[in-house]
């Protein structure tokens, strides 16, 4: 398995993807719910707290959202859909039967297909900016399910399916959209579902099967070394659903319906429920927000209602807001805020006092300031408003003691200012 000097690689990675993406933040979630009648797409914006459907789809149920740049992508019972996530408008439709999963590499959507397709393809490439065909990969021969890339290489478990007792990793190669090998395990990959990667190992969580009982409830968790070309295999009596990330040396994923954590230098889980299920609802989708470093999870009875909710990485709950009936997907809108030199950054924007204890004064000199937010350090928008002189104060009598970040939206982008109180 992994040796200490890769952990330690993995972890200096998330560090500098963590302090590279400073100037990012969340603009929005995108939410995919199949309502048994018709699919909605909608956005909920963690600023204002609102939720908002921007177009429905003439399918039963869809199967998964990804965000690329300012496009979504929904794959839905019969289609793949592509929206203009500033515009809210949908872009393009195609025809394709049971879509899965997608994952973007360049300028390629690549997308894999589980139940029945027509043309026994279960893996197709397509361009992401206009969805037009450019591949299949023929030689995968049943049902796909998870999809990680590294470097230039896809990584697709084919688990053949709920009753299947075998399980393999396709390998293709993403310049020449090719077919590379099979890795086969054979009966220790059955349930083969959901694959993460930090471009050392692709990590792999085997679900536990559909037919399994109480008494036999087995699944597991698999680390293929992609140097070495080894893999780690470990199995456990507990009930297995999606894998969800990897944070540095810990991967997050379902047990037993539950957000578990497991060690994956210890090799044993440091805990099986980090985050409890909500009621009777179940996790359907989980993502992790790396620049607030927070969990986003949408929950769903897929039936009368869903419900998305936020905690930190120690499983505190943070907040709640409105999904839609049953939600079955969600992804975030990662933007980039305007690169301001912090000279003048500085130079423009005053902030007095800081520290503060009841006011504080803002004033800018440089860049007209239309909107102000004030967002705590898990990314939770605690106050905001509009901005309409150059000069302002703001009331903070009604805050904790605690660090925060000031969010000015100007003509120019937005800068970030600390504040303390």
């Amino acid at each position: 398995m992994k040796n200490t000097l890769q952990i330690l690689l993995a972890a200096i990675a998330v560090i500098i993807s963590t302090n590279a993406n400073s100037q990012e933040y969340v603009k929005q979630i995108i939410a995919a719910e199949g309502a048994g009648v018709e699919a909605y797409v909608s956005s909920y914006n963690p600023q204002t707290g609102l939720t908002t459907v921007f177009d429905t789809i003439a399918v039963p149920y869809v199967q998964c959202v990804i965000v690329d740049s300012n496009f979504a992508y929904v794959a839905a019972n019969d289609s793949l859909v592509m929206y203009n996530i500033d515009t809210y408008e949908r872009v393009n439709i195609i025809t394709l039967s049971n879509p899965h999963l997608m994952k973007v590499y360049q300028n390629k959507l690549i997308v894999g297909r589980w139940t029945s397709a027509s043309d026994n393809i279960w893996l197709k490439i397509y361009d992401k900016y206009n969805l037009s065909f450019i591949a299949d990969i023929p030689e995968i021969d049943d049902q796909t399910y998870g999809i990680a890339i590294s470097n230039d290489s896809a990584y697709v478990s084919v688990y053949g399916g709920y009753n299947s007792f075998t399980g393999k990793i396709a390998v293709i190669d993403l310049q020449n959209n090719s077919f590379e090998r099979f890795i086969d395990y054979g009966t220790n990959g059955q349930g083969i579902g959901d694959l993460m990667t930090d471009d050392y190992n692709i990590y792999m969580v085997n679900q536990t099967l559909s037919y399994a009982t109480p008494s036999d409830t087995i699944g597991g968790i698999g680390v293929y070394e992609i140097n070495a070309g080894t893999t780690f295999l470990d199995t456990f009596q507990y009930n297995f659903g999606s894998g969800y990330f990897v944070n540095g040396t810990a991967m997050f994923l379902n047990i037993n319906e539950n957000i578990a954590v497991y060690d994956l230098y210890a090799q044993n889980f440091a805990d099986i429920t980090r985050i409890a299920k909500p009621s009777t609802m179940s996790f359907t989708s989980v993502q992790f927000d790396n620049v607030n470093n927070i969990i986003y999870a949408a929950a769903t009875d897929y039936w009368s209602a869903s419900a998305g909710y936020t905690y930190d990485l120690s499983g505190n709950a943070i907040d709640t807001f409105d999904l839609g009936i049953s939600v079955e997907s969600i992804a975030i809108d990662y933007r980039t805020t305007v690169n301001i030199n912090e000279n003048i950054s500085e130079n423009s924007i005053s902030i007095y006092p800081n520290p503060a204890n009841d006011f504080v004064t803002v004033t800018s000199l440089k860049f007209q300031v239309s909107s102000c937010f004030i967002v705590d350090v898990y990314g939770k928008t605690i106050k905001q408003f509009e901005v309409l002189n150059s000069e302002f104060r703001i009331n903070l009598e009604d805050l904790p003691s605690g660090i925060y970040f000031l969010s000015l939206s100007t003509e120019n982008g937005i800068i970030t200012k600390k504040l303390v109180k």
